[in-house]
């Protein structure tokens, strides 16, 4: 289902655990009152302003699909209020430095960093709180 002109729902209902795929496609459309369009509508704005496509690898979560990935309880995935993306023609690093330097309003915006795997969770929100996060979320390092 198109939501805008880059993203669909089931992009923001996406898992590689293929035993939460139909559970998390069903949560996510109990979010089609509004708030996974506000969502798709935030992801365009990132898509403009890093100037690049992006491959969305996290974004609504199911209760048993966030915990079993562990993360917290009172996660925005839970919400449909933030996305992890891979930027597609720039490097994770060159987005996240565009992203905190720009004027978009967001709540999160974290650098994540697994061994040699990057990519980037974003929040709706106006907290601006930009991070770094390494080691699986255990070190978190406030980039200002």
């Amino acid at each position: 289902m198109k939501l805008t002109e880059h993203f669909t729902l089931e992009e923001f209902a996406i898992t590689n655990k293929k035993e939460f795929k139909a559970e998390n496609i069903k949560y996510a459309k109990k979010f089609l009152d509004g708030k996974i369009q506000h969502l798709a509508n935030f992801a365009e704005k990132v898509r403009e302003i890093i100037g690049s496509a992006m491959t969305i690898s996290s974004g609504v979560r199911c209760p048993q699909l966030n915990s079993s990935v562990g993360s917290s309880s009172k996660s925005q995935h839970l919400l449909c209020e933030a996305f992890d993306f891979i930027p597609l023609t720039i490097t994770v690093k060159k987005a996240f430095d565009l992203l905190r330097k720009s004027n978009l309003e967001f709540g999160q915006l974290i650098l994540e960093i697994r061994g040699d795997v990057a990519w980037i969770h974003i929040s709706i929100g106006f907290k601006k709180e930009v991070l770094i996060s390494c080691d699986g979320g255990k070190t978190y390092q406030e980039v200002k």
